[in-house]
């Protein structure tokens, strides 16, 4: 263990320097790919439960970040998804916890989605120094019944010019059985009954298999075919920067300047908010090239941001944040799309099922595995004090003259001065005319008037810490954290200094919807079902030589595929597919 922290501690030092070598303009493009190719690679594969859908579908994927050996990286803790159509029209953009390498995500086709290609790009933000693979991108087709026009049916498509070509294929074989004997998925029989059940047993038989790491898709065989022309090379753009690893955690980052001059401002304290119920607070200090950078290891929802400098003079400074953006660095080639005049009634048949489905989707959702919140990054306050437990005042003045003990506010030439009575007072320590740290709803209170003025009667509670507080490089004495009963707090003067701008949080986990019909279960029986794909469990591990996966089949008769994908402990991948039928 002792090593291995000391191989990582090595080579953060190691990017850390390059990266302010490079901030300081004293390293050239030719340097900087030099020194790519001595860091670890990374490379990110996502797996998606199949290449064609329809609106009103799931798509369903998952995310493995990997080692150029194909093993499971520990370098990033944040991964990303996107789906991107023509004119990059961004479908989604989902931001991934990754745990231990891996994460997995859905996106619902909407009904206004257009017919065509889309491509699923997946990265971490190291991945993008990489010279040759910055991203990993493969192709999805979407096709829209509500919306289709005569344009993209043709009687003949050998006859017109396409780069895909999408038909119906009738050869559906019942059966796959696996040419390697590493791994095998068998049931109980070929053939099921509609809302049946179907055990699967997946048998591996080598030791390193037990710990890999595998999705489960198990839906019908659509036997759409594409036909592809030879594909249109898509160039590649130089890779411009450097990307520091979000190891811990998601980094959010940028430099200070001065107003007067667009110098760098160094040694200025950066504070970080994001509000709310349980919010997180922050505090770093921008280096010698005006540099601050952020780790976000906190669970937050989507929502507001605000980071703002902690400055008497705040007012003369401008905060530039990094680019959160990304950017392909290809010309993104979209293929035009063609369908076979016979797929109409099929596509019929099928918008009539999503339809169906869609309409019942409130009683088969999704369960979300809600991560707990954490604590306040300053633990358990040592006094608080819920203002309904007492006589209401009218200000806040009055409220910490008769209610608020061990804290006051002090009038002085400069204005209002909230203090926090330590539990000892030494007269010659150096913090005892430090200023406490003042939080409304997790919001810094630099002009104690915005609090001082507040209306009281929104204020819910009131919580101490006492004693001498270090918050980063920050020192303060004591905590005062004011809470509001809506959560509705907004500082008078947040956009001097500061820059606001909104954040989506990380994916919570799912534990996908599947039904259970057995005899008990009477409230399903008048539920239709006309589920496509059975089941989905992104992370599935082998845990021994035997493993049972259990499921239901729907009301939807034909041949469905089980695939079992993923990469084993020696990095190798593995995919292995069966095939059952459901009858009437």
């Amino acid at each position: 263990m002792g090593r291995l922290i000391k191989q990582i501690q090595v080579f953060l030092s190691v990017v850390m320097c390059f990266f302010f070598i490079k901030a300081s303009s004293q390293i050239t493009k030719d340097q900087l790919k030099e020194i790519k190719k001595v860091l670890p690679v990374e490379n990110v594969v996502v797996h998606a439960n199949k290449k064609v859908y329809l609106a009103g579908e799931t798509l369903y994927y998952k995310f493995y970040s990997l080692t150029e050996s194909n093993k499971l990286s520990d370098v990033s803790n944040v991964g990303y998804a996107q789906l991107i159509g023509v004119n990059n029209n961004l479908l989604f953009e989902h931001k991934l916890s990754l745990e231990n390498g891996m994460s997995s995500g859905d996106f619902f086709m909407p009904s206004n989605i257009r017919s065509g290609n889309y491509k699923l790009i997946g990265y971490t933000k190291w991945m993008n120094n990489n010279v040759i693979s910055p991203f990993f991108i493969t192709d999805i087709y979407v096709i829209n019944p509500f919306t289709l026009n005569s344009s993209f049916f043709e009687e003949d498509l050998n006859n017109i010019k396409r780069t895909v070509r999408i038909s119906k294929n009738n050869n559906v074989i019942n059966s796959l059985e696996n040419k390697i004997n590493k791994i095998s998925l068998e049931t109980e029989k070929e053939s099921y009954s509609t809302r049946s059940q179907v055990c699967v047993n997946i048998k591996a038989k080598w030791v390193e298999l037990y710990s890999g790491n595998y999705s489960l898709s198990i839906r019908q065989i659509d036997s759409l075919k594409l036909d592809q022309d030879e594909r249109v090379n898509e160039n590649k753009k130089e890779v411009d920067g450097f990307y520091l690893p979000e190891i811990r955690s998601e980094i959010i980052s940028g430099k200070v300047f001065y107003k007067k001059d667009g110098v760098v401002a160094a040694d200025k304290i950066v504070t970080l908010t994001i509000p709310g119920e349980n919010y997180v607070f922050k505090n770093v200090k921008t280096n010698k090239v005006g540099f601050f950078n952020f780790n976000l290891y906190e669970h937050y929802k989507d929502g507001e941001v605000l980071i703002q400098l902690q400055e008497a003079d705040r007012r003369e400074y401008n905060i530039v944040l990094d680019s959160k953006s990304f950017s392909t660095r290809i010309d993104l080639k979209f293929n035009k799309v063609g369908l076979d005049i016979n797929m109409k009634s099929w596509l019929l048949k099928q918008s009539v099922y999503r339809q169906i489905e869609n309409a019942y989707a409130k009683s088969k959702k999704d369960s979300v595995l809600a991560k707990s919140s954490d604590d306040l990054f300053y633990g358990l306050p040592s006094l608080t004090y819920v203002l309904d437990d007492y006589k209401r005042f009218s200000t806040v003045r009055e409220t910490f003259v008769e209610v608020i003990q061990n804290a006051a506010i002090r009038e002085s030439k400069e204005g209002y001065r909230f203090r926090v009575n330590a539990f000892m007072e030494f007269k010659n320590s150096s913090f005892k005319d430090y200023d406490p740290l003042v939080l409304v709803d997790g919001y810094l209170i630099q002009d104690n008037a915005d609090i001082i003025d507040f209306d009281c009667d929104k204020i819910e509670s009131v919580s101490l810490v006492r004693g001498i507080y270090f918050s980063g490089p920050v020192i303060y004495n004591g905590v005062l954290d004011f809470k509001t009963k809506k959560i509705d707090f907004k500082p008078l003067q947040s956009s001097e200094g500061a820059v606001v701008f909104n954040l989506h949080a990380p994916l919570l986990s799912k534990q996908y919807y599947h039904p259970n019909y057995t005899v008990e279960n009477e409230s399903l029986k008048r539920i239709p079902d006309y589920r496509t794909q059975l089941l989905w469990v992104p992370n599935l591990e082998l845990k021994k030589e035997n493993n049972t996966i259990e499921f239901y089949t729907s009301d939807v008769i034909g041949d469905f595929e089980i695939v079992l994908e993923g990469y084993s402990a020696n990095g190798d991948y593995i995919k292995f597919k069966r095939v059952i039928q459901v009858t009437n």
